[in-house]
């Protein structure tokens, strides 16, 4: 909104200075196609003006509004926004900041094009009017040979005029012949001159442009332009010069019975009497002066002086009603006050605080969530993993100027000692009190800018650890001590880049000192690369670094076979499309499996991994280059991190070639890489693309579900929920299959409401994962199954069953040994489908 209200402010003005022009240089010189010329292309001037951008070295007056504080009045408000106020144990909204569904853009847009639309129709009705004039005068119309143009009878139903190649002619006219001579003679030289384009042109500028008055007043210079270029070609045709300014008079004020001294402030009659009266001396003098002048009108608006860094934030944020489903959600399982605040203008992407009186405070984007009532470390953790399913809500982009991408430069900047020196200066600026807790895993990313000097300017936090750990490296990177930067450079020339850099920072007290900390760049760690010592040194491409604080843990140590974290449909989907048979001479080479030790931090998301074991390199490499993109893993249960050993087999499928032992008892989990190969070739199986999409859908208990990662609560407005999902992700629930997943003590009625929800949305393709039924709920405990009046013993039964051909569920909740034996100790659910 702001670029385009400055961008409207300097084109206005470049217009209005056009037409100062005009006014003063060239309105009463008889230079006619000149002026017309000059009428014509500086409209087009004036919109090209101020998008033309030229960096200049010196200092200039400047008309724009980019530092103005009008402009940034619109840019920021620097008042807070309380959204909403969620309490303990009832929830209250104290300030809700409703979904708009119009913003004030939208109603300025919105009026913007009724009044284009409104004068859009106005000339679409003259067209039709002169259309009516045009058919009903048609059958006595004349064509006039020698001059090339139509004769149009009127019939009094309007005056004399013309319209491209037609003369609109009123024979009800008590003219002279030497009078329409001279009419014709005017209207002739209008159709000549082609001034129907000219009027079009500037009909539609006045449209598209309707706000702009310079415009309005362009048009009218133009039309009284077309009248005089007319009347000099009659002037010189005539031998009585005298008689056609009479007759301008007896035209203008035929019919209207006034004094003399009356009218002529009344119509353009007298400007057109006084053009003729004017000698046709040319004043080339002031001719001349119009060029300098509109070159310095452009270097006025499209040079830019080279002042440095600016920068401007943008945001996007989900609307209020979003967000307090996600936060009543999650009322349930953590028992906290959360209120939400709407910031303008915040100076860094996120914000995470210290826990302090119980209470937490977290900036994301530009939003803000107060966390109260903390009572423990458990409810700690809690918050934390919400932080991170609310970090989404709001975004925020930052849009520099005279700042170029970090790899977009010819030579990027770097330390003049070296990213290690770089690294460790800043790892040893980290001071943690004495028996902090520091909870999250994911580093601290700052981003920042190295100008054409070499110096740090504009530090902020990307992605925050705490508030602690952030203001010491904010104030590290401001210190005069920070080591010195090699600038970037680009075509020869010193430049300013936006930089990114990122530090991993652990309380574990086994970890060792700063001094004898393992360092290393994000790339993954090979097996060769695994017992390196803290001299390495630290070569890195980019400016996306990591300083990875830790050392992997023992190889019997395994989440994923103890069931703390499962690898994930989304993890397991990625790595069997993602990863190819290696093939090369000797096939056997690469046969076999391929150990990866992964850290994830609590949301799962991996953080680290290394090769422990490998048939070859080519299947290493394979994996290396696969895993930098990995999805998070699912966890289970809730730790500050996992560590996770899997098993990725490489066999290839043929006669001469034997398959590998299976891994998958030993560590949990194996992921198997197929190929095939023939007599002739060596080819892979053929992917099909998936027919349906798998989403999936976890009951958490009886008052709320996560469906695809989204929190929702389970209650009337369920369907409307999904609903939203489904049009925010584009689903086509015809394509869509629900992975559905239900924790135990989660009844059978819960699980009916859910898939109602999900049948009210067209996704009738339910499968019932085989998973938490065998991992989360104890077998034991489990009721007895009677479908149509058959015990059942499978325990694949849901997913045989589709809930669309149920009539009818019952329950019988007491223990009904009696009736069907020992194993309805847990109950009896009886099944009866439709017939």
């Amino acid at each position: 909104m702001a670029h385009l209200i400055n961008y409207i402010w300097q084109s206005t003005f470049c217009l209005a200075f056009f037409y100062g022009l005009y006014w003063v240089f060239l309105k009463n010189e008889k230079t006619f196609l000149l002026n017309r010329i000059y009428l014509l292309v500086t409209p087009v001037l004036a919109l090209a003006f101020p998008l033309v951008k030229i960096q200049v070295p010196f200092e200039k007056p400047n008309i724009s509004l980019e530092n103005t504080a009008f402009l940034k009045a619109i840019q920021t408000d620097e008042s807070q926004e309380v959204v909403g106020t969620f309490g303990l144990p009832e929830i209250t909204v104290t300030g809700s900041k409703l979904p708009l569904l119009w913003e004030i853009t939208d109603y300025l847009l919105l009026g913007y094009m009724a009044i284009v639309m409104i004068l859009f129709t106005k000339l679409l009705w003259q067209y039709f009017q002169l259309r009516q004039i045009l058919e009903r005068g048609w059958y006595q119309t004349r064509y006039i040979l020698k001059e090339n143009y139509f004769k149009v009878p009127t019939f009094g139903m309007a005056p004399v005029f013309s319209f491209f190649d037609k003369i609109f002619w009123d024979e009800n006219e008590d003219l002279t012949e030497n009078e329409k001579t001279q009419i014709i003679q005017h209207e002739l030289e209008h159709v000549k001159q082609k001034h129907t384009y000219d009027v079009l042109y500037y009909q539609f500028l006045s449209i598209l442009f309707w706000f702009n008055p310079m415009i309005h007043l362009m048009r009218f210079s133009l039309i009284d332009l077309h009248e005089y270029q007319a009347d000099a070609y009659v002037l010189k045709e005539t031998v009585n010069r005298e008689s056609y300014p009479r007759l301008l008079v007896k035209m203008a004020f035929k019919g209207i019975e006034l004094p003399i001294g009356n009218y002529f402030i009344r119509s353009t009659t007298l400007k057109r009497i006084v053009m003729m009266k004017r000698p046709h001396k040319i004043k080339w003098f002031k001719l001349l002066m119009l060029f300098p002048l509109m070159l310095m009108l452009f270097g006025l608006v499209s040079m830019k002086t080279e002042k440095g860094i600016t920068m401007l934030n943008q945001f996007k944020t989900q609307p209020t009603y979003f967000l307090k489903n996600q936060i009543l959600a999650a009322q349930d399982s953590i028992q906290v006050g959360i209120k939400v605040k709407n910031l303008k203008n915040p100076v860094h992407y996120e914000s995470i605080g210290m826990l302090e009186n119980q209470r937490l405070v977290a900036q994301l984007g530009e939003l803000s969530y107060e966390f109260s009532g903390i009572q423990n470390e458990n409810d700690y953790l809690r918050i934390l993993q919400l932080i991170e399913s609310l970090r989404n809500n709001s975004t925020l982009v930052k849009q520099y100027a005279n700042v170029l991408p970090f790899d977009k430069v010819e030579k990027k900047p770097e330390p003049s000692k070296g990213w290690g020196n770089w690294y460790s200066y800043l790892q040893n600026q980290v001071h943690l009190p004495q028996g902090e807790f520091i909870a999250a895993s994911d580093p601290v990313e700052l981003e920042f800018i190295i100008d054409g000097d070499g110096k740090i300017n504009y530090p902020v936090i990307k992605k925050s650890l705490n508030g602690l750990v952030d203001q010491q490296l904010l104030d590290a990177m401001k210190s005069p001590h920070a080591p010195q930067w090699n600038s970037g450079q680009h075509n020869g020339q010193a430049v300013a880049v936006v930089v990114h850099t990122k530090l991993y920072v652990s309380s574990n007290p086994n970890i060792s000192s700063a001094t004898d900390r393992k360092q290393t760049t994000p790339e993954p760690v090979k097996r060769q690369q695994a017992a390196a010592t803290r001299d390495d040194k630290v070569n890195s491409p980019s400016a996306n670094f990591a300083f990875a604080n830790f050392s992997f843990a023992a190889k019997d140590t395994n989440d994923l076979k103890s069931g703390a974290i499962a690898l994930g449909d989304a993890a397991r989907g990625y790595l069997v499309r993602k990863l190819k048979f290696p093939f090369s001479d000797n096939k056997n080479d690469h046969i076999g499996t391929v150990l990866v030790q992964l850290r994830t931090n609590m949301t799962g998301k991996v953080i680290h991994y290394q090769i422990l074991e490998s048939p070859s390199a080519a299947a290493e490499k394979e994996l290396l280059e696969v895993l930098k993109d990995i999805p998070a893993l699912e966890p289970v249960k809730a730790k500050n991190e996992y560590l996770i050993l899997l098993p990725v087999t490489f066999q290839l499928r043929g006669e001469e070639y034997g398959l590998p032992p299976s891994q998958k008892n030993k560590y949990g989990e194996e992921i198997t890489v197929n190929a095939y190969a023939d007599s002739e070739k060596n080819r892979f199986k053929p992917e099909l693309p998936p027919l349906t999409q798998k989403l999936p859908l976890k009951i958490i208990n009886k008052n709320y579900i996560n469906f695809n990662g989204i929190t929702l609560p389970l209650n009337i407005g369920l369907s409307k929920g999904i609903a939203s999902l489904t049009r925010h992700h584009q689903w086509n629930p015809e394509k869509v299959e629900v992975e559905l997943y239900a924790f135990d003590g989660v009844k059978m009625g819960t699980i009916q409401e859910v898939q109602k929800a999900l049948r009210e949305n067209g996704m009738n393709k339910i499968h019932y994962a085989e998973q938490i039924n065998s991992e989360l709920f104890d077998s034991s405990k489990q009721p007895l199954y009677i479908l149509d009046g058959e015990v059942q013993t499978d325990n694949q039964l849901l997913t045989q069953t589709k809930p669309i051909d149920i009539e009818s569920i019952s329950v019988l909740k007491s223990n009904q040994v009696n009736l069907y034996g020992e194993k309805a100790k847990n109950g009896v659910i009886i099944i009866t489908t439709k017939k």
